[in-house]
Parts: structure tokens; sequence; C-alpha cells
């Protein structure tokens, strides 16, 4: 019962959302599902868009919400939360009513030059105000207190552990084939470069700032979504997540609006290796193959810099 309650669906959803939460809604639709989560789309009686996200994992769905009060506490713009059970009586598993976010998503527009500059100067400018939150601990966020912190007490702690994955990543990166040795030794070296810095603070992360979750009007920056992935860590790490897919003109229009020191430190190059590895490795969707291939010429172009 227990799995049929989170696989509701059509209809059957619709009429849960009215029982649990008191909400009419129509034209549901499934946009998004994983292993633990499933994200949907519907529209109210008012025409109005909302999403509704259900998630097996307890608390994930309280940090999400607590990082969107953060951010707009912080002056960035979010989607608003309309509500919010734990464990609502039909759906049976945590489940979470937005807003959409406005406008329209950075990966789906064309902008102007004029547009395009002012839109990247934005996203380095909401970059360093979520990098410059100090949060306690490090590594994925846990909700204690309502407050949100690392789940590891000390950098070091985080490097030991699973989340720390940078060796499952070079041990794929040799299965496929996928860098020369020499290439191979450096990503080693950089890695354990990383792992043995000396870092006492952590910072707020975003971990996922890409352009399918950036919404814009025109020239403004509307919306930032999915903060599934909050972490408390470096934000250089931040930084070359965000530099990795951007042409060289927008990567300066982020440096510049992000406005520090920072987006010149050397490290900046050396996480940037890194987060390529991540996201050269194969992947099954046709998108996700073609991010990639890109990660991967990323890569070793930057490796052949070092």
């Amino acid at each position: 019962m227990e799995q049929q309650s989170f696989d509701l669906e059509g209809k059957d959803l619709v009429q849960a959302i009215k029982k649990d939460f008191g909400f009419e809604i129509a034209d549901i639709k499934r946009v998004a599902k994983a292993y633990q989560s499933e994200v949907y789309k519907a529209l109210t009686p008012q025409k109005e868009t909302i999403f509704i996200k259900k998630d097996k994992v307890p608390k994930r769905l309280e940090i999400e919400i607590q990082g969107y009060r953060i951010f707009k506490d912080l002056g960035i713009p979010v989607p608003e939360v309309i509500a919010y059970q734990e464990n609502p009586p039909t759906i049976k598993k945590p489940t979470i009513i937005i807003s959409a976010a406005r406008g329209v998503n950075l990966e789906n527009t064309n902008p102007s030059e004029q547009e395009e500059s002012k839109i990247y100067k934005s996203w380095g400018d909401v970059a360093r105000r979520i990098n410059g939150l100090k949060i306690k601990g490090f590594g994925p966020i846990t909700l204690i207190n309502n407050t949100l912190q690392g789940k590891y007490k000390t950098y070091q702690e985080f490097v030991a552990s699973p989340e720390n994955n940078y060796e499952d990543v070079i041990r794929r990166l040799v299965e496929h084939r996928l860098l020369t040795d020499e290439e191979l030794q450096k990503l080693k070296e950089i890695i354990k470069e990383i792992n043995n810095l000396k870092i006492n603070q952590g910072f707020l992360l975003h971990r996922d700032m890409k352009p399918d979750h950036i919404f814009v009007e025109q020239d403004r920056i509307t919306g930032i979504i999915d903060l599934a992935r909050l972490e408390a860590g470096d934000p250089r790490n931040e930084i070359a997540k965000s530099l990795l897919l951007l042409s060289e003109k927008q990567q300066n229009y982020f440096k510049r609006g992000y406005g520090s020191d920072l987006v010149n430190d050397p490290m900046v190059t050396k996480y940037l290796v890194v987060r390529a590895a991540t996201m050269a490795l194969p992947r099954s969707k046709e998108g996700h193959m073609e991010i990639a291939k890109n990660a991967l010429r990323i890569l070793k172009k930057t490796i052949a810099k070092l």
C-alpha cells in the first residue's frame, strides 16, 4: 500500500491533493522522476502553474523549504512555498507545493548581447550572496533545530566520507578509458591537493547552479530553483561549477558580477578540473551525453594547461 501511495498518478493524485491539502488542481503532468522523488506540474482553477514534489527521504523537503527562506532573506528571487506536509494522510510521503518561478529558464532563452551581460553578471552576484553565508560543518546540508548545518563537523571528515566520491569518479574514468595515463595522474594530484586543503569554515553552496535552474525575464533573474543539493563547503567549488560550461565571454560577465578576488584564485581552475571529471562520465540520456562530451573536452583542455 505504501508503494502504491507514492505512485499515485493522474486523477488519483489530483484527488489525493484535494483530500490532503484542500487544493483543486487540473492538467497534472509528471515532469521529473528520480529514485526517491517525483515532480509534477499542474494548474490551479485560476490557471496559475504550480509544482508538486513528493520525496521518500524524511526532512529533505524541509531543508529545501528552509533554503528558499534563506535565499529570499538574501534578496534572491525564489518560488513561493504554498504548502507542505511531512506525512499527508493519502499521499503518505513528504509533499511540497510551490509556485512556478517567473519567466523562462536561461537554457531556453536567446538574450541579446546587452541582456546576456546583465544576466550573467547577476548570476555572479547571486552566487556571491549565497556563498557568503557561513554554515556550521561541511558536506550535505542537514536541518538541526531549524538551522542548516553541514553533515560533517570538519572538512577532513567530509573528505573521508562516502559523499566525497572522487575515487569513484576516477575508477569510472579509467573503466571507460577517457583519459591518458598522464591526464589521469594530473587529476589524481589535483584531487589530493583539494582533499588536503586546510578549510575551517564552510559556506553555503547551491551545488547545482546552471541555466536550467535560473529563470529570467529579459535581462533580470527572476527565480532560482532546485535547492535539493545544498551543501556547506568551499565557495571556489561553486564558482568552478558555475563557470564550467559557460563561454569565455559569459565567464567574464559572471566573474565581474561575483565581484571578489576569489573568482581568480588558482584553486578555482583545479576545482573546475574535478567538476568537469564528474560531468564527463557517460550518461544514458541524449542531452546528458552532449554535456558529458563537452565536459570531457574542457577537462582535457584544462589539465593540459596545468
